[in-house]
Parts: C-alpha cells; structure tokens; sequence
C-alpha cells in the first residue's frame, strides 16, 4: 500500500509541474515570438494539456527514488541528494530542466555513482509524512480523488441530461430551419422556445445549431446567416471534442494552478477562429458584429456545466471579438520565409514543452556531463571514504 500510495500521489501532483512548466513556456514563446495568429495561439495553448497527458502516461522512471523506499530527510549517510540546472537538445528538440536526484558516494570500486531520479513531489511527500503524520498522505489522496471523480460525474449527468432535454424539446416544440451537409455530417438548424439567451451548437455525433425563439426574433436575416456560420466554424473545427476533453482533464486535475485560466483562452481562441471561418465565407463582417450587438443585453449566461457552443457565451469578450471582426478581416497570410520561420518556432516550442522538467519525473541519462556533474558534487559535499 505504501508503494502505491508513493507512486498514485507522485502521477497526481507532477501533473501541477508539467502543466505549469509548459503554459510558462508557452507564455514566454509567445511573446517572444511575437506569435498573433490565433490558429497557431490555440495549438500553443493546447500544449500544456497533451504534456500532462505524456507525462502521466510515462509514469514512474524505472531509477526513480520511490523504487528505493527512502525518506529524503533520512537518508543513510551514504546517499546525498543533488540538483541540476541544465539545457541540450533532444530528438523532440531543445532541452529545459530543473532536475533532483539522490546519488550514493563514489568509491573505489565503483565505475561510476548510482543515481536515482527524484521529483519535487517525492520530496513532499517525505516532508508531510515526518510532519503531518503517515496516514495524512492516504487522507489528502482520497480527498483530492473524491473530488475529481464527483465534478466528472457530475459534468457527465448534466451533459446527458442537457442532451435529453434537447431531444425532448425537438420532438415536441421546436420547427426546423433548415438543414445542412457540413463533410458527412448532417446538420439540422432548428428554433426552440424552450431556451433563451445565444444560439449554440450541441451534439458530440450528430451536431445541431440551436436558435433559441426570442433570439430567433431579434436578428435579422443577413444576421442570423453570420450566426449559422459562426456555428458552423464550430462543427468544422470539432471544437466539442476538444471542449469535452479539456472539461473533463480540468475536472480530474481540478487542483492544477492557471488550468482553467489556460482553458478560457482556449475557449476564447475556439470562439474568435469561429469568427474567423465566418467571415471568411460569405457571412458579412458587419452582420457578425452586429449579431453580437445586439446578444449583448440578453443573459448569456449558461447551464452548468453543458457540453455546447454558444455563439455569444461571455460578455467579457464579445467588445474584443467585435473589434477583431471589424478590423482585422482575415487571419495574416504567411508568406515563405514567414511561414518557414512560425512552422520552426512551431517545432522548437512543442520539443521544448513537452521535453521540459522542472523538478518533475525524468529518467536519469546515463551521460558523462551528468556522470561528470555527479561526481563533483559528491565531492564537493559529501566527500569520499
């Protein structure tokens, strides 16, 4: 039980590492990239999410410390721990890394140390294990796992629920608007008077656009046509897919700082790159604008949680959606040597995310800069026998 309990609260809380290491990242290329092309924001933004993924999926090391069953604030006085500070390039690119380790001393018979890995939550656990108490870890686990499995749970009623009362309303008051072939994919645009608010698009399987009868009433005709293609950029993009995978990992992972802060700019990119396929058919720009004028004053606010796409969702966005329709009417067209330098930036800055560790898991590289870096170490601190 208490390997288990070692390896579970490990996976669990190097998430908080890998995802903060890679939105910081992120943040930074950004900038200094000078990267304005939303497509490319949302991919960027999206690469904190598929690293908590890796790195879960990657597990324990094999020479991790938790192998070893040791207290870092007991060790044998023959181990001692070490920090390295290093950059390098790997096959997925550059190399960023905080890393902790324990190491035994040098001796003579020894080729070289025999290094175990170790992560910033290893050490916490050893901290509230002498300090808190031993059964304190078993608490704090079923807590945090109590909470993510009830706000999935919960978040998968309410959307099955939602999607009942949906086809519900279909059948019994709602009349058809039309119907649209978006791929292979069949489309039905209908009005319902059972909703309120912004129209939205729902339907994992089997998409739909929903316009809600007072909302329906209030737009025009050139507007209500910018709305359906608004909504349609939805169904292309598969933006309930991603909605979905990136709701239930901020429900499971609920604890992780600036998640659901990266979750609304990703949201908030979804929305304007929908503004943007819009536009870039026929829809005019000033009907778009306008239909989301006019939304400002109904209560947008949605069912909680519910797995759809509401064209006018939060009020907080809609001056800056407003202003990017007016004017700027396109995404940049790139051209060679642009496209060539954001398709590098694009490859260093997705090596370097998903290869970062800072005081995360890592396997130890049996590399003689690293042999060579142990060694001083052990000499410098814990001597020789």
């Amino acid at each position: 039980m208490n390997l288990l309990e070692r390896i579970v609260f490990n996976i669990l809380f190097n998430t908080v590492l890998s995802f903060i290491s890679g939105i910081a990242i992120v943040v930074v290329a950004i900038w200094v990239c000078r990267i304005k092309s939303q497509a490319f924001r949302l991919y960027l933004y999206s690469l904190p999410f598929v690293k908590v993924l890796i790195d879960i999926f990657r597990g324990v090391p094999p020479d991790s410390y938790i192998w070893t069953d040791l207290n870092f604030f007991s060790l044998p006085s023959n181990l001692g721990g070490f920090m390295s500070l290093s950059t390098g390039f790997s096959k997925l690119g550059p190399i960023l890394a905080l890393k902790f380790g324990v190491s035994d001393k040098l001796r003579p018979e020894q080729s070289e140390p025999v290094l175990y890995s170790l992560s910033f939550p290893d050490v916490v656990y050893s901290w509230i294990t002498d300090h808190v108490g031993r059964h304190s870890i078993s608490v704090i686990l079923v807590l945090v796992l109590l909470v993510s499995f009830f706000l999935m749970v919960y978040r998968l009623i309410a959307w099955v629920h939602f999607e009942y009362l949906r086809i519900r309303d279909r059948k019994a008051s709602c009349s058809l608007v039309e119907l649209k072939k978006i791929g292979v994919r069949n489309v039905d645009i209908y009005i319902s008077s059972a909703y309120s608010g912004s129209p939205f698009t729902g339907g994992l399987f089997k998409p739909y656009i929903c316009f809600p009868q007072s909302t329906f009433s209030l737009l025009s005709l050139t507007e209500r046509e910018a709305v359906i293609g608004h909504e349609i950029g939805h169904i292309r993009h598969f933006d309930l897919f991603q909605s979905m995978i990136v709701s239930l990992m901020g429900d499971l992972f609920w604890f992780v700082p600036f998640y659901r802060m990266t979750a609304r700019k990703i949201d908030i990119h979804r929305e304007i790159l929908a503004d943007h396929y819009a536009t870039s058919t026929s829809v005019s720009h000033g009907a778009l604008a306008q239909a989301l004028v006019r939304l400002k004053e109904l209560n947008l606010s949605p069912p909680k949680p519910a797995l759809y796409s509401a064209f006018a969702k939060s009020k907080s966005t809609l001056e800056h959606r407003v202003n990017l329709i007016l004017n700027r009417k396109s995404e940049p067209q790139f051209k060679i040597l642009q496209s060539i330098y954001f398709f590098s930036c694009g490859l260093v800055i997705t090596g370097t995310v998903l290869s970062a560790t800072f005081g995360g898991n890592y396997e130890i590289e049996k590399s003689q800069g690293m042999q060579q870096q142990v060694e001083g170490w052990i000499k410098r601190h814990l001597g020789s026998e």
